[in-house]
């Protein structure tokens, strides 16, 4: 069943993740801590084809992307599957090169319906991520709007939103060291 995904992250500054963990704390409900390994496939501008493994589980996901002012709408589907290695050899040998891995670590909070992520990705530091599924592409601007809101509330408009992937940021910060080499 496909759902749709509206979210948005901003970059932060260590002192900034401090700080906003203690006021999300007080106004969310602290879900979990996870770890996820995400290894992208396909190229990295479109990146829509990802094996995640979180605290263990592994699934095959696939986004169908729009990014707009910095909030993503995403077409997602997602299958559990118990043989990562065989499905990134399968991937790979069909024409899905690997093109990325994220390390992410993340403490998850909910608040009316909204999914509060405090995250650090390895080689690119701290990052708010705020989002939300809804069922029906009639519900996507109801939730943008909320979501704008939300970040609102805890001291970020629309401008300070990352439009760029994860995969992206990470893509760029190596090339920058290939060419300070």
């Amino acid at each position: 069943e496909n759902m749709y995904e509206i979210e948005a992250k901003v970059r932060l500054t260590q002192a900034q993740a401090r700080e906003l963990r203690k006021k999300v704390v007080k106004m969310a409900s602290f879900k979990k801590q996870t770890t996820k390994v995400d290894r992208y496939y396909g190229s990295v501008e479109s990146a829509n084809l990802r094996l995640r493994t979180e605290d263990g589980v592994s699934f095959l996901q696939f986004k169908g992307r729009e990014t707009r002012q910095g909030i993503e709408m995403n077409d997602e589907m997602e299958f559990p599957i118990d043989t990562p290695g065989e499905w990134d050899r399968l991937l790979r040998d069909n024409g899905f090169p690997l093109v990325g891995k994220k390390h992410k670590v993340s403490e998850a909070y909910t608040l009316d319906g909204f999914s509060i992520e405090l995250n650090e990705v390895r080689g690119l530091g701290h990052f708010l991520e705020i989002e939300r599924l809804v069922e029906k592409k009639s519900k996507i601007q109801k939730a943008k709007g909320e979501l704008v809101a939300l970040f609102k509330a805890l001291g970020f408009a629309p401008i300070d939103f990352e439009s760029k992937l994860y995969l992206e940021l990470l893509s760029e910060k190596a090339k920058n060291k290939k060419a300070d080499i």
